[in-house]
């Protein structure tokens, strides 16, 4: 179902032409298993262009092989390392604030439909990449409770602050600081069309890895 939101994202293209270029039949079968996939018409995607959330393939490594602290693990194109690290300063970050429902156990990579989470993202860089007092090499994504309605998370997506006497300019942000203390990272290396799931698995790893060495 993954290719087929590749071809509609050629807006020119029929709905019907893009069915039977995945393998349906018909356009009712086809548009009927979407939906039931994404939760929005085909057609809908096709005028929206909303991000979506993919299943990835299953690797069963990361799911029984507990690394060493600094020791690579190969998965299909993607290359993990976990670490703790040390950060002696805390760091300021400013942003935007945005509410996704949320599923225990759910992360990247596990489940399909509209991405909230990546629509935040959209947002912040729509109004807020180019502010000149923010380093946009340095950003970040947090889920935490917050003020969400429920059923859903608080998600924060910020750029780290340039010096914080530009505190007046960015006031209109919100601001999230991360504190000094000891942390665990799960670091990453792929390529650019690997990025999604590549986090994903750096997620779901992490997950795993704590659970079995913490």
């Amino acid at each position: 179902m993954n290719e087929s939101t590749i071809y509609l994202q050629e807006q020119q293209r029929r709905i019907i032409d893009v069915a039977l270029e995945v393998g349906f039949n018909n356009p009712i079968s086809f548009s009927r298993s979407f939906k039931e996939v994404y939760g929005i018409s085909p057609s809908h995607y096709q005028k929206q262009l909303l991000p979506l959330q993919n299943f990835d393939k299953p690797d069963l490594s990361l799911s029984h092989i507990v690394v060493e602290e600094g020791e690579p693990l190969i998965s299909e194109g993607v290359v993990l390392a976990i670490q703790q690290k040390t950060m002696d300063q805390p760091r300021v970050f400013n942003g935007i604030v945005g509410y996704y429902p949320f599923k225990y156990g759910k992360m990247l990579g596990e489940r399909t439909g509209v991405d909230p989470v990546e629509k935040i993202w959209q947002d912040f860089f729509h109004a807020c990449a180019n502010h000149p007092f923010l380093r946009a090499e340095t950003l970040i994504g947090v889920s935490y409770p917050g003020e969400a309605p429920a059923g859903h998370s608080s998600y924060f997506v910020g750029a780290e602050s340039v010096t914080g006497r530009y505190e007046k300019d960015l006031s209109h942000l919100t601001s999230w600081t991360l504190p000094a203390r000891d942390y665990v990272v799960c670091s990453f290396e792929t390529t650019k069309a690997q990025m999604i799931v590549g986090m994903g698995k750096a997620m779901r790893y992490t997950r795993f890895w704590l659970k079995n060495t913490v």
